[in-house]
């Protein structure tokens, strides 16, 4: 549906639908991109006159403040607004067209052609042509795994042999069968982590709602382990490896992450099939990230560098989705053991158009600028990064666990900028809003937190303090522990040392 343009409303410039995913599309191509879009379009239409590349060139420029009224004024003297439309109907098209020339280069993409080809000559009832193109479709599905493609293809030949008497459609039916185990067999194991990963990000007492879910990844795991269904499953073996990362995670067992990760490398670094490339990935990911939780910052940014390779070395396909992981790689490490690189990462980071374009960009950014600002004493940039996140359009369907802490992050950076009358409200706020999570035992150390800070914001001053002063060194004491650190932006007992040692 589109809105008039230059209408309002709630203050926004409304823009019609077509002209906001044409700004989504353009704002996430690299100049790469851009240059072959360019090329192929010429190729289609030499006109010189090219309205469509001029719109084209004014999202591209302006962005995410793209005026469809302004761009109308420029593009037609007359005012049509219809013509607009459907100038933007044909960028649209045409960007279509590009995208679709582009993915046909993937391996999916490709069986899939060669599918439609041979449907169109199973209508044109040429059932050898047909056959010979779904051979084609299976050669290119077996080399890639895509189990899923292979039942309709499999399905596909038993259709056809009703025509093509010589076709052995007992060969085809136990082809189907054995996929199918296949697909079956994946989709177990991914069924329990997609379970797991929502029960993850929707419990605030992970413990006792994974529990069952991670005993039952367990057993599936030793069960095909100990089977030769992975020597020819790829996808069945990079998804059992991320079974047993979640349930070390869950374990909070990084050193033994480590060491699983570590000692199946090699499968990662032999296996160079792209179809699990992804995969490989994730792995490199979650191996970076555990050395960092084990204090290993070196060794974790020696892996960063080769993660940094396998996004490079897929292209268009994964470079941008992971980004974000490689920048957090880097920074998360330099800010342990180079604050000045880590803080110019972050300014890089800040620079790249493609990332800027991410909805969780804002929240990456400012809370990796709320860190690295607060240990550098920065407390005005730490402040004005929460404030950031907090009016992101993500905020609310953040985790509350997040929330929390963030709130609880603002509280330490207000104390440090003495704004005490501020504090002594905001933390009832607090304890007040997230009550029901506070309940929990997975955030006794955050509450334990709050009932500090409250008594220190009371007495100010370290001579008034008495009793609060022990148990602030014993609270301390508790964040020697492996999982208590856990996606807090400011370490509380590290600040109370601090704090108590002025």
């Amino acid at each position: 549906m589109k809105g008039k343009l230059g209408d309002k409303k709630n203050g926004i410039l409304t823009r019609s639908r077509t002209f906001e995913i044409l700004i989504k599309i353009i704002g996430g191509m690299n100049r790469e991109d851009v240059r072959s879009f360019k090329l192929f379009i010429s190729r289609v239409n030499i006109a010189s006159n090219r309205r469509d590349v001029e719109l084209f060139d004014y999202i591209r420029k302006l962005g995410a403040e793209s005026d469809e009224e302004y761009i109308l004024q420029k593009l037609y003297s007359e005012n049509n607004k219809n013509a607009l439309y459907r100038l933007e109907g044909r960028l649209l098209e045409s960007l279509y067209n590009y995208i679709g020339t582009v993915c046909s280069s993937y391996s999916e993409s490709e069986v899939h052609m060669h599918l439609s080809i041979s449907k169109y000559f199973s209508i044109q009832h040429q059932y050898e042509v047909a056959f010979f193109f779904l051979k084609k479709a299976e050669k290119k599905a077996l080399q890639g795994s895509f189990f899923e493609v292979l039942d309709i293809i499999y399905s596909t030949m038993l259709k056809l042999s009703n025509h093509l008497i010589e076709l052995d459609s007992e060969k085809y039916l136990e082809l189907r069968r054995s996929n199918l185990e296949k697909i079956n067999d994946l989709r177990t194991i991914e069924d329990i982590l997609s379970i797991v990963n929502i029960r993850l990000r929707k419990s605030y007492n992970v413990s006792e709602t994974t529990d069952d879910l991670i005993s039952w990844l367990e057993q599936n795991i030793k069960r095909y382990h100990s089977s030769e269904k992975l020597d020819n499953n790829l996808k069945l073996k990079f998804a059992l490896i991320e079974g047993v990362c979640k349930i070390l995670i869950h374990k909070h067992d990084y050193k033994g992450l480590e060491k699983y990760l570590i000692d199946n490398m090699p499968s990662f670094e032999d296996d160079n099939d792209p179809t699990v490339l992804e995969q490989r990935i994730k792995a490199y990911i979650t191996l970076i990230n555990a050395l960092f939780k084990n204090g290993k910052f070196k060794k974790s940014l020696k892996y960063t560098e080769r993660l940094k390779y396998l996004l490079e070395q897929s292209g268009r396909l994964y470079f941008y989705k992971y980004l974000l992981y490689y920048y957090n790689s880097l920074i998360i490490n330099y800010s342990e053991v180079d604050l000045a690189v880590a803080l110019e990462k972050l300014s890089e980071l800040e620079k790249n158009k493609q990332l800027i374009q991410s909805p969780q960009y804002d929240i990456f950014y400012n809370s990796n600028l709320l860190s690295l600002s607060f240990k550098t004493k920065d407390y005005k940039g730490s402040l004005d990064a929460v404030i950031d996140m907090y009016n992101s359009n993500i905020y609310n369907g953040l985790e509350e666990s997040f929330k929390l802490r963030l709130n609880i992050s603002e509280l330490i950076v207000r104390y440090e900028l003495n704004d005490f009358e501020f504090l002594s409200n905001k933390i009832l706020y607090v304890k007040r809003k997230f009550r029901a999570v506070l309940k929990h035992e997975s955030f006794e150390y955050d509450n334990q937190f709050l009932n500090l800070l409250s008594a220190i914001v009371k007495y100010k001053q370290t001579k008034y303090w008495g009793k609060t002063l022990i148990k602030i060194k014993n609270f301390s004491a508790l964040e020697a522990s492996d999982h208590l650190n856990e996606y807090r932006f400011i370490k509380y007992g590290l600040w109370l040392d601090d704090l108590i040692s002025r």
